[in-house]
């Protein structure tokens, strides 16, 4: 074999070698955003949330706060208290503006959890509170009524219709609700 053949040879190699390559770091690429875009296709999750409005816009609710005191017990009382009156790191619910004021807001917190520094009655809360939106919404209307009615001494309700429609607004919300956002969700009201 001639040198020059040998070198063509080789250098065929090599632009294959590249080309194969190339095509590997492509499917990479190329995978990796359909990835991204299937972990956003939230059209299943949302049927799946309007077949569920369909069923509760017709329920009758009625509160159990004795499901709704077991359900705050084993969800909340850990970072809020056992009476709602706040721990260390976590804000008092108790006498809340937000929690008796603005129950769509409340409502998001709840399903997506919230992050970042809030303020209330002088003090700074920074701890992250996990969203709970794998709990059925009439789950967790127990507990923001136990938390309205037996916390708070409201004569307030939040029918589940109202957790649905939370669930629904927030799908596309990557991660828990940033407390910097919360006066223009207050605002939205």
């Amino acid at each position: 074999m001639e040198p020059s053949e040998k070198s063509q040879k080789n250098l065929t190699k090599l632009y294959v070698g590249i080309f194969v390559g190339f095509m590997v770091i492509l499917s990479f690429v190329v995978a990796w955003i359909m990835a991204g875009h299937l972990s956003k296709d939230v059209s299943k999750e949302r049927f799946k949330l309007t077949k569920e409005y369909k069923k509760l816009k017709d329920y009758e609710y009625t509160y159990d706060a004795a499901k709704g005191l077991m359900l705050y017990q084993n969800f909340c009382s850990k970072c809020h208290g056992k009476n709602g009156m706040g721990t260390t790191y976590y804000p008092p619910l108790k006498n809340s503006n937000l929690v008796i004021n603005y129950p769509q807001v409340t409502t998001k917190i709840i399903v997506k959890g919230l992050k970042g520094a809030i303020n209330r009655n002088g003090r700074s809360y920074n701890a992250q509170m996990p969203g709970y939106k794998a709990l059925g919404s009439i789950d967790l209307s127990h507990i923001y009524n136990y938390i309205l009615k037996s916390i708070n001494d409201k004569d307030l309700e939040v029918h589940p219709i109202e957790f649905n429609k939370a669930k629904i607004d927030t799908l596309t919300l990557e991660g828990a609700i940033e407390a910097s956002e919360l006066e223009n969700l207050k605002a939205k009201k």
